[in-house]
C-alpha cells in the first residue's frame, strides 16, 4: 500500500500530455546531444582550432513531492535558474582546459579551472594551480571573455536551462512508462498480486500517461 500510494503521488506530478522535445533555435552555436535515458546532455562545437564540450547535467529539482496545499504548485525546482555546467576546451595537440562553471539568466560563473596536459598520466598528480577566486582580476575577466567567445555565454544558458527542465520532464515520463510495463508483466507472471498493490499502481500510472 505504501508503494502504491507513493506512486500515485509521483505520478500525479506529470504533465497529461506527452512532453515534445524543445526546438532548438537556429542560431545556437552548439550541437546538442540529448543522450535520451540519461541524466545529460552533451554539447559539442569546433571554433577556432578547438573542439569545446559542454556537460550539462539536468538540474537538481529536489523530490516530485505531493502537494497538498490548494495552490496546486509545480515542483518548485522549475523556478529555480541556475545550471551547472563542466565546461572542456581542447586542442588537437592534447592538453586541455576544465572549466567548472554554474550560469544564471544574465551571468556565468567559473567555479574552478584546471589544465590537463596529456603527458602526465592519470595516475600521477599534477599541479592543479591556484583556485579561480585567487586569480587576479583581469585574468578572471580573460577567461569570461574567452568563454563568451567560445559561445558559452547567457544566450546559450538561457535556452540550456529552459531545455533541461523540458529534458527533465520527458525522462520523468519515460521512466514512470518504463515502471509501468515492469508492473504490468510482473502481474502477468504473478510475481505481483493484486493484494500487493499492482493493480493500483498500474491504473495509478495509467491515468496520467
Amino acid at each position: 500500500m505504501a508503494l502504491t500510494n507513493a506512486l500515485r503521488r509521483a505520478a500525479s506530478q506529470v504533465v497529461p500530455s506527452a512532453v515534445q522535445v524543445k526546438e532548438i533555435p537556429p542560431s545556437f552555436p552548439f550541437k546538442l546531444q540529448d543522450n535520451p535515458g540519461l541524466y545529460n546532455a552533451t554539447l559539442t562545437r569546433e571554433y577556432q582550432g578547438e573542439t569545446i564540450v559542454v556537460e550539462v547535467p539536468i538540474p537538481f529539482f529536489g523530490e516530485y513531492a505531493d502537494n497538498d496545499d490548494d495552490d496546486g504548485d509545480e515542483k518548485g525546482a522549475q523556478t529555480q535558474s541556475e545550471l551547472p555546467l563542466e565546461v572542456i576546451v581542447s586542442k588537437s595537440c592534447g592538453p586541455c582546459l576544465r572549466f567548472g562553471c554554474t550560469a544564471f539568466p544574465d551571468d556565468i560563473v567559473i567555479d574552478s579551472l584546471s589544465f590537463r596536459d596529456p603527458d602526465i598520466s592519470e595516475d600521477q598528480i599534477g599541479y592543479a594551480g591556484p583556485g579561480f577566486s585567487e586569480f587576479s582580476e583581469k585574468l578572471q575577466k580573460a577567461f569570461h571573455k574567452y568563454l563568451e567567445i567560445s559561445g558559452v555565454n547567457p544566450s546559450t544558458t538561457i535556452f540550456l536551462l529552459e531545455y533541461m527542465i523540458n529534458k527533465d520532464d520527458r525522462e520523468y515520463v519515460k521512466w514512470l512508462k518504463n515502471l509501468k510495463k515492469f508492473v504490468v508483466e510482473a502481474e502477468l507472471n504473478g510475481s505481483l498480486s493484486k493484494e500487493q498493490g499492482g493493480y493500483d499502481i498500474y491504473i495509478s500510472i495509467s491515468l496520467y500517461l
